[in-house]
């Protein structure tokens, strides 16, 4: 689609400026091809914002562009040939148009998969409690051991801008394997301490509130 809707527009960019040069004594028709000429030249925008949506057709803003060109090729073909001067309000109102699809539609808020937060918090007690027991006897066992004291005491928050810092908590932990040597499982350890408390920094305010 993205190949055709460019093919497209050049091949009208260059109808255009080929008939504003051949019929430029013409004031209907130098007109409408020069406003055909304006869409082309919105035409990369719109291919440019292929993932978004048009506020105002609520449709993705490069289907709006091409949708408006290709309507507006036929709308001044059909003028060139029967002179229907009315048909160029036509293209004006499809130019118009066009200028106000681009403007994005808001995105979509996503729902909070954790509304409690009490999902990680059990996740990261249960995750923590089984590498615990399975390095207990190995010398980077207190590193893990110390991991899950601090997550047994994590609280669990309401604040859905803490989901993303949770999700890299998670899979962090999850880079923990037995079969990793005890200093690199030390080292793991470390940095998921840093990310919890991070997060304790963050939760903090809201623990001191609701106190």
């Amino acid at each position: 689609m993205k190949k055709v809707h460019t093919a497209v527009t050049i091949s009208a960019s260059v109808i255009a400026v080929i008939g504003i040069i051949m019929l430029h004594s013409e004031p209907i028709s130098l007109s409408a091809l020069s406003i055909l000429l304006l869409t082309s030249l919105l035409q990369p925008l719109c291919i440019r914002s292929v993932d978004s949506r048009s506020r105002l057709f609520r449709m993705r803003i490069s289907l709006s562009g091409f949708i408006a060109l290709i309507s507006q090729c036929g709308m001044i073909g059909i003028l060139l040939v029967t002179d229907q001067w009315w048909l160029l309000i036509g293209a004006v109102v499809l130019l118009i148009l066009l200028i106000l699809s681009l403007i994005p539609a808001k995105p979509t808020e996503l729902p909070d998969p954790d509304p409690t937060g009490r999902m990680f918090t059990s996740q990261l007690t249960e995750m923590l409690d089984t590498i615990s027991r399975a390095t207990a006897e190995r010398p980077c066992g207190i590193d893990t051991e110390m991991l899950y004291e601090q997550a047994r005491f994590s609280e669990p928050s309401t604040d859905s801008t803490l989901r993303p810092l949770e999700r890299r908590i998670l899979s962090a932990i999850c880079e923990l394997h037995p079969d990793d040597s005890d200093e690199v499982i030390s080292q793991k350890c470390s940095s998921i301490m840093q990310l919890l408390d991070e997060r304790s920094r963050k939760t903090a305010p809201a623990v001191r509130l609701s106190d």
